[in-house]
């Protein structure tokens, strides 16, 4: 079987040559990597492409509901700019979405506020182009799946999913796409949806 991971951070990783060897050797054939701001968007956009070991690297372009929540003017401008100038470079949006756990959000409305104009923009981009998206939705799945519905993104996928079985059925029925959380594996609620 081969395999293809849709969701990666590669920029984290120190041996990034013997990572993709390793997964080269367990069959994945590509990987794509997320951007999480301007800088890792940056970053996967200049390290996509065939690596040694013969798989190839993917970029998602976006920003991460963490980074936000506190991003500047700036850097806001940077990545849009970097989207919009490179869209035949990458392959999907993201990673980006709503998070209501985070600490911030929770305390302070007008960062929850900031992610979800951030979010509407990241697929008002996705639409344009029409670019899957990789969405992070962690205690904010309903949110998430009505601002994905009403911006008419044609592909997605809700990236380690947890959220509730009724929002789980909708995002199936309305042909979107879930990646299951490591709990599937021990969790009795998890496996059950």
């Amino acid at each position: 079987m081969v395999l293809i991971d849709t969701h990666a951070h590669l920029e984290d990783i120190k041996d990034l040559d013997g990572a993709l060897e390793r997964a080269r050797k367990a069959n994945v054939l590509a990987v794509i990597t997320m951007g999480s701001d301007y800088e890792t968007s940056l970053w996967a956009l200049r390290n996509s492409g065939e690596h040694s070991s013969g798989l190839r690297v993917y970029p998602a372009l976006g920003i991460h509901p963490w980074s936000a929540s506190s991003i500047n003017a700036k850097d806001l401008d940077a990545l849009l700019e970097l989207m919009h100038k490179n869209v035949e470079g990458y392959v999907a949006v993201g990673e980006v979405g709503l998070d209501y756990w985070y600490r911030d959000v929770r305390r302070n409305p007008e960062r929850r506020e900031l992610q979800k104009t951030i979010f509407k923009e990241m697929l008002r981009i996705a639409v344009e182009y029409g670019k899957p998206v990789s969405i992070h939705s962690r205690g904010a799945w309903r949110d998430c799946l009505e601002l994905v519905a009403e911006s008419r993104v044609e592909s997605a996928v809700f990236h380690w999913f947890s959220g509730p079985r009724d929002v789980l059925d909708e995002i199936i029925d309305r042909g979107y796409y879930i990646s299951a959380t490591p709990a599937a594996a021990y969790s009795k609620e998890h496996r059950s949806a």
